[in-house]
């Protein structure tokens, strides 16, 4: 499964880009799943079609950690972008629990999420629906900014 995806609106008039991502630095440990919407704008000073940061109608995001364990949710309206996560820095720590409990706790630099995979759907401002899967599980990073 792709870590990132962009999906389209039938008329190719809208779009959403959805990522996963898990990273894991000496100091810092983020993972989650995010989603930008987009509505085709004009022409751009390149001579390529612009791409707008427009609001979706709705947005629902859920990210199923370390293979079904535990899940996180979220449900947006009338924003361009939304993202859930997780993180730790420094002797802060994450730790997701055998029952699925998400919990932070302070004095250690636990990090204990082996993956996210993300589910994500909405409406963009045009009433059409969409919807995509995305999942990061690498061991250093696994992300776009790469």
């Amino acid at each position: 499964m792709a870590s990132e995806i962009t999906v389209y609106s039938r008329d190719g008039g809208w779009k959403a880009d959805v990522e996963a991502w898990k990273n894991n630095f000496f100091f810092s440990n983020t993972v989650g799943t995010q989603v930008t919407v987009y509505r085709k704008g004009g022409s751009s000073i390149w001579g390529g079609t612009s791409w707008d940061r427009a609001a979706a109608r709705e947005i629902y995001i859920r990210c199923i950690y370390n293979g079904g364990r535990a899940y996180q949710e979220g449900r947006w309206s009338n924003q361009s972008h939304a993202e859930l996560k997780q993180w730790s820095v420094g002797t802060v720590g994450v730790t997701i629990s055998d029952n699925g409990t998400v919990q932070g706790d302070f004095g250690s630099a636990t990090f204990s999420v082996d993956s996210v995979e993300g589910v994500v759907s909405g409406y963009f401002g045009n009433g059409e629906g969409f919807q995509a899967r995305v999942m990061a599980s690498s061991w250093i990073s696994d992300t776009s900014i790469w």
